[in-house]
């Protein structure tokens, strides 16, 4: 690489990253002929981003009570392709936290392969100090062009050549501020914007009519357990309840934060009781335990065990792809918080991760991080497979929101709590129905989401041959009704 790099090439990776050289980036800086370019061999003059922007009004805003209520959108509430979901309203931040202001496009700094970048569609929205928030100037480069670029293959490939950090592998904004995009005209700029903005909206149509992952596992629980999310919600509404100290003092901890003792946590632990339940700490085989702390010394980039961190648990699903590589030794001197095949991991921190459950597959080495929990059930009891369906409905997740301890963003729940949390006494051969009905459900959504799949692709290609000055209006036309 050393002989085909020259000088001349050395000193523009420099001025692009900061001196941040890793090699990835050497190697793209070497072997690639438009290193900053987000569409290679595009037919249209390339600009960076940096000389396309323009001040905006987004602005950090400091934890504590706001002035008035804003829309928290974080990193956990946006889908591929820029798909936004589960917005809440908030009065308080417990830590810092970007206000958009009118920024046109948001993208992380934070897993950039991921591709969260969105419009930015929140006048009153506010997130993680995590996004990096881009305006530019709408009479050079359309600003929803941009959200589109930074949504596509084309950036998420590339950015893992200017990504720095093991276990929160970020790219620096001056990076992405360097990344040069293709500037056709104005009028060229509109027409592919109004292609890709015919396919996104029956990608949202579709993602709306099938709902989430979620949205089915409640249906399932409302239909055959009776556990109505309408009124559920409703309970939520209630902002106000009368609380007598001796109520208080009815607790270990004395707690009389609201969310305690919130009218909506009795309503939803009131209709799990009168299920048949017992303990969910009856249903275990070994006591919950903990994860374990970690050093960037125990990291091993070849490492072939991993650490499995709340990422890895985020989406509901099992993410290998987000854990990290640990050395052998620390893996063997924390043996005992190992993972085996089923067992249950739930993050135990973090508002908007709290309460997210995820089975560990077969055939994974790893140990379980800190605020983590590891979950062992007696399957002659319980199958892991139920379990994690039940804890992903509406009415224990609002269990885990009651137990929640701690201020603002730093919010934990621990063993004690969870072992003691209501859990439906079924028999095993009722829980496997239960699976196998939710899993024919889940099959379904499975081919609806890869139906909406290829018509992300179809935005993609559309982008891409645009781009390349090539035909490509003749893919909205075919993608259906």
């Amino acid at each position: 690489m050393s002989a085909a790099f020259s000088s001349a090439r050395y000193l523009d990776a420099c001025a692009s990253s900061g001196l941040r050289l890793s090699a990835p980036m050497l190697r793209r800086f070497a072997t690639h002929p438009e290193p900053l370019a987000l569409v290679p061999g595009s037919a249209y003059p390339r600009v960076s981003i940096r000389d396309l922007s323009i001040d905006s009004t987004a602005r950090v805003v400091k934890k504590g009570d706001l002035v008035e209520p804003a829309q928290l959108v974080d990193l956990e509430n946006v889908g591929p392709w820029g798909a936004v979901f589960d917005v809440v309203e908030v009065s308080s931040i417990g830590s810092n936290r970007l206000l958009f202001g009118d920024c046109d496009v948001l993208t992380s700094k934070l897993r950039p392969y991921l591709g969260k970048t969105i419009h930015n569609a929140f006048p009153e929205g506010m997130g993680t100090t995590e996004w990096v928030p881009l305006k530019v100037d709408p009479e050079r480069l359309r600003p929803r062009l941009l959200g589109y670029l930074l949504q596509s293959s084309h950036y998420s490939k590339m950015s893992a050549a200017f990504m720095a950090g093991k276990q929160h592998p970020r790219i620096a904004p001056e990076d992405i501020l360097s990344l040069q995009v293709p500037l056709p005209t104005p009028g060229e700029q509109d027409a592919l914007i109004s292609v890709l903005d015919v396919l996104s909206a029956k990608c949202e149509g579709l993602q709306r009519a099938i709902g989430s992952e979620l949205d089915l596992v409640d249906s399932f629980f409302e239909r055959r357990f009776g556990l109505s999310v309408s009124k559920l919600e409703a309970e939520m509404e209630r902002r106000q309840r009368g609380l007598q100290v001796s109520r208080v003092a009815a607790n270990p901890d004395l707690r009389f934060s609201f969310k305690f003792h919130a009218p909506s946590v009795e309503f939803a632990l009131g209709a799990l009781k009168a299920l048949p339940h017992r303990r969910t700490g009856d249903f275990l085989s070994e006591e919950i335990v903990l994860g374990a702390g970690v050093s960037p010394s125990d990291y091993d980039e070849d490492g072939k065990r991993l650490y499995l961190s709340m990422a890895t648990i985020k989406s509901w699903e099992f993410d290998s792809s987000a854990a990290n590589g640990v050395a052998d030794a620390y893996f063997y001197s924390n043996a005992n918080k190992s993972v085996r095949a089923d067992d249950l991991l739930m993050a135990r921190s973090g508002e908007g991760t709290i309460g997210k459950v995820a089975l560990v597959p077969a055939g994974v080495e790893g140990v379980c991080s800190d605020f983590t929990m590891r979950v062992r059930f007696d399957q002659k009891r319980c199958l892991p497979s139920f379990a994690r369906f039940y804890f992903m409905s509406k009415y224990f997740q609002h269990a885990v929101y009651g137990e929640k301890k701690g201020l603002g963003n730093n919010t934990n729940i621990f063993p004690v709590q969870l072992r003691e949390l209501p859990f439906l006494d079924i028999t095993v051969e009722e829980q496997t129905e239960a699976v196998k009905e939710l899993a024919v459900l889940r099959d379904g959504h499975i081919r609806e989401k890869l139906e909406i799949g290829k018509l992300r692709a179809r935005m993609e290609e559309a982008l891409t041959l645009a781009l390349l000055g090539k035909p490509y209006s003749q893919l909205a036309a075919n993608a259906g009704p």
